[in-house]
């Protein structure tokens, strides 16, 4: 494989991973806020048993949520840091993810225009 083609082959995952890094760093700073406290809770509740969840209608869309702040706790305690870092590294990887089908997809030739030069006779009106 040549140089020319591994390096464009990495050039968009690691302009990526960089955006998203400049652009949720200052989050690593940020204390829990907001509901994170009552995520937190539930996800205790959780170990005791599931059942709570059937008590308030939405909470049961809200079991990942829930497991993860549960796993994340078990590992790193109350230390915010970790679940915003696990945060920006799950965005990247479904930035990844999205940005790999597209290529698959695209380079299939799902996405070209089949007639690019009827499109701009059309266009311009010169039938």
């Amino acid at each position: 494989m040549p140089t020319g083609e591994s390096e464009r082959k990495w050039k968009y995952p690691l302009l990526f991973a960089t955006v998203i890094f400049v652009a949720y760093a200052p989050a690593l700073n940020n204390g829990f806020i907001a509901d994170d406290y009552v995520i937190l809770q539930r996800a205790q509740e959780l170990k005791q048993g599931p059942s709570f969840l059937a008590s308030i209608p939405p909470e049961p869309f809200r079991l990942t949520t829930y497991v993860s702040f549960m796993l994340l706790k078990d590992c790193f305690g109350y230390h915010a840091q970790f679940y915003y870092a696990f945060t920006i590294l799950l965005h990247l990887a479904n930035t990844l993810m999205l940005w790999r089908l597209l290529r698959i997809v695209c380079g299939a030739g799902i996405c070209r225009d089949p007639k690019p030069a009827r499109r701009h006779h059309v266009a311009c009106g010169d039938e």
